[in-house]
């Protein structure tokens, strides 16, 4: 075996499991910066002389898990004449839920060029923490077993590309391979109390990226280019300070917002600030990936020095999820520095003073206090640690970007039925205080939204809504949230998650089969229909589900043996279906990622996984 070059095949290839809510691990490979060796593609697939530059990165969703840690041990790559590919360069802990709508890019490195047809993830479960929450929003953590019951230890999953989709690796050309790891058909909630989760894993697979998809990318400074308004930065894996995976160019033009050691800058000047910085000084960024012949990563958000929260200190970071007097509850965990390991989920209790400093993350105003602390907000502390208690009177605490989810009961001004406070049930929470009086405090049924600096325009009562912002500050409300930005309005539709699943299987899964389409028969099925920010009327579907494919969707089919197959193409994706079904195969369940339009009696599919039995 040659560590990220060959590797001796393993021919036992362990599966994974099914259902929570959507939720996903995208791992994407792109060739974003030209690299070193011939200018030509290699004539054949046998050729160790040239190598192409990658990129990793993984992204999630929010669902029923507030946790799920596990170590991502290896990410092989196969090429057409078997020849294995080990990735990246070491064992790497993932907690997918920290992964919310965004991709996280982890490693930049060479790889021999080719073309790539399969790929080999290796999960280690031996030391996982998976917490999942009821319909109260309590947390378990949860037992994680296999289909026949055992405990889950390492395992090892496949995913094959389409023939005519495989992943085309050339020095100086762009290459990408996104992977997309559905929890909700991969994980099955078999209980809450005691938590147990069953899972077999599905995977989807796609040789593009996805360049709506904001990326973070974290690591230390190399150096500043001002002629070119750029820096490169060493890529760094989360939790680990001491290995660089890799080198990568961001750019930065007049919109960029910069914060760097407490100071705020936008554009040109923030560059400039950045340049002064020394080499190796940690950062954290957001962006975008920029379409054309020459992939370019474009910064939106920039924290360097000493504002990135893991530079030297120890510190809490979590959801507040009650306030009393001096004293916040905290749900979440806290991070060492020295041993770069970090707790279990837990409450703890952060105690608070008028000398506790408190700002707002990218925020350019000194006048935050403790005040801006209330319910729901998440948070980043800095202080004396105790036994669950966190001593933050002569601290510091950091307001970070809340999410809110859930459904508009009205429009002006904006009311939601709210579901989900950063990927926690309200249940979880205790709004007492937090209005001007006790009958102004928070209700989650009927939360009050600042939207003055959205443009919501068609918005619809009803229909599902997503929101990025802060919290009011406590005792302030009604008005208990302060929007910024409203997430995947307007695209083509309102955004929608459907899973349905036969529990014994089925060979009749579809009313009927049209060019680019199906009609699925979901009477005879158990269905749940959903966008993880709020419930769609299950009407729409109540007897049948007309799926139609949109452009660019991604179809996959995933095997009893644990392989999955990815297609481009609707027509091809269909027949093999119906030579699986003609040849004994049932329908464990469908699971289908889309929107459906305003009164509109099609849901469009950008992702359409069936998994057989």
């Amino acid at each position: 075996m040659v560590e990220f070059f060959q590797m001796r095949r393993r021919t036992n290839i362990l599966r994974l499991g099914k259902l929570a809510r959507w939720s996903g691990l995208l791992i994407a490979v792109m060739g974003l910066l030209a690299c070193g060796g011939s200018s030509s593609a290699p004539n054949g697939d046998n050729s160790e002389a040239e190598f192409g530059e990658l990129a990793l990165s993984i992204t999630d969703a929010e669902g029923d898990f507030l946790r799920y840690e596990v170590v991502l041990k290896s990410i092989v790559l196969e090429r057409v004449d078997g020849t294995q590919v080990r990735t990246v360069p070491r064992s790497s802990v993932i907690d997918f839920v920290e992964y919310v709508d965004l991709a996280e890019l982890f490693y930049v490195g060479q790889v021999p060029a080719g073309r790539y047809r399969k790929v080999y993830v290796t999960l280690d479960f031996s030391a996982a923490e998976v917490v999942v929450q009821d319909e109260l929003g309590e947390a378990n953590t949860a037992l994680v077993q296999d289909h026949e019951g055992n405990k889950v230890d390492e395992l090892q999953v496949q995913l094959r590309l389409g023939p005519r989709h495989l992943l085309h690796v050339r020095p100086g050309v762009p290459a990408a391979l996104s992977m997309d790891f559905d929890l909700q058909s991969s994980n099955e909630i078999l209980s809450t109390d005691p938590a147990v989760v069953q899972v077999d894993p599905v995977w989807l697979a796609d040789a593009a990226l996805d360049h709506e998809k904001e990326h973070r990318v974290r690591g230390v400074l190399k150096s500043v280019d001002l002629t070119q308004q750029s820096f490169t930065l060493r890529v760094r894996p989360p939790r680990y300070r001491g290995n660089d995976w890799g080198r990568f160019k961001v750019a930065v033009d007049e919109n960029t917002k910069l914060e760097i050691s407490a100071q705020h800058y936008v554009g040109a000047e923030g560059l400039v600030a950045l340049a002064a910085l020394s080499e190796d000084s940690p950062m954290v960024v957001l962006g975008k990936i920029q379409q054309g012949d020459s992939p370019l990563f474009l910064a939106q958000q920039i924290v360097a020095g000493t504002s990135v929260a893991w530079h030297g200190a120890d510190f809490l970071q979590g959801v507040v999820i009650s306030r009393s007097e001096n004293m916040l509850a905290v749900q979440g965990w806290y991070r060492h520095w020295q041993s770069e390991r970090r707790s279990s989920l837990q409450k703890y209790v952060v105690e608070f003073s008028e000398n506790t400093t408190v700002s707002q993350l990218l925020s350019p105003d000194l006048d935050w206090t403790a005040n801006d602390i209330s319910v729901g907000q998440r948070i980043l502390v800095l202080g004396e640690p105790g036994d669950k208690i966190l001593d933050a009177s002569a601290g510091h605490i950091r307001l970070q970007t809340s999410q809110i989810q859930g459904s508009v009961l009205s429009v002006t001004p904006l009311t939601l039925d709210l579901q989900l406070i950063n990927g926690r049930r309200p249940g979880n929470f205790d709004f007492s205080g937090t209005g001007t009086s006790p009958e102004h405090d928070a209700d989650p049924q009927l939360y009050q939204v600042n939207s003055q600096t959205l443009d919501l325009g068609d918005l619809d009562i009803g229909e599902p809504i997503q929101l990025r912002g802060f919290v009011s500050p406590f005792a302030s409300a009604p008005e208990d949230f302060i929007a910024q930005t409203s997430i995947e309005r307007n695209r083509q539709g309102r955004g929608v998650n459907l899973f349905i699943a036969w529990r014994e299987g089925t060979d009749n899964p579809f009313v009927s089969v049209g060019a680019n389409g199906w009609v699925i028969n979901s009477s005879e099925g158990n269905y749940k229909v959903n966008r993880g920010i709020g419930q769609i009327s299950l009407d729409f579907f109540a007897n049948s589900a007309s799926l139609i494919a949109a452009d660019n969707a991604l179809f996959v089919i995933k095997q009893h043996s644990g392989e999955a197959v990815t297609f481009r193409d609707f027509s091809e994706f269909d027949r093999n279906v119906h030579e699986q079904l003609a040849a004994g195969k049932l329908v464990k369940n469908i699971s289908a990622h889309g929107y459906v339009q305003p009164g509109g009696s099609e849901m469009g599919v950008r992702r359409l996984l069936i998994k057989l039995k």
